[in-house]
Formats: C-alpha cells, sequence, structure tokens
C-alpha cells in the first residue's frame, strides 16, 4: 500500500488517493478500499513498524 502501479513510492494516504482516483465509486475496488481504509493504513503502520526494528 506504499507502491504505486509502476514501482514508485507513496506514502499511504497518497497511494490509497491515487487509487481511488483510478477507480471510479460504486466499482468493487473503490468500495473495498474507502470500507477498509482505517484497517489497511493499520496494518501499513504495523508492517512499518516491524521494518524499523530489524537488523541491516
Amino acid at each position: 500500500m506504499t507502491t504505486g502501479p509502476a514501482g514508485e513510492s507513496f506514502d499511504f494516504d497518497t497511494r490509497i488517493d491515487e487509487i481511488l482516483v483510478r477507480y471510479e465509486p460504486g466499482s468493487v475496488v473503490h468500495t473495498a478500499i474507502s470500507k477498509g481504509r482505517t484497517y489497511l493504513h493499520a496494518a501499513v503502520e504495523r508492517a512499518l513498524d516491524r521494518l524499523a526494528v530489524q537488523p541491516m
């Protein structure tokens, strides 16, 4: 949820906004992303927290 379709890096909110622009309201993707935004954000934060404590 932080990588765009061409491999570019985005912060979570920018990526979600990019998805919502590409898919029209009422589409399955738009609906799922809209409804799951809070859960997805929490999942991304947990993943970033875990990555931050990994040894290099």
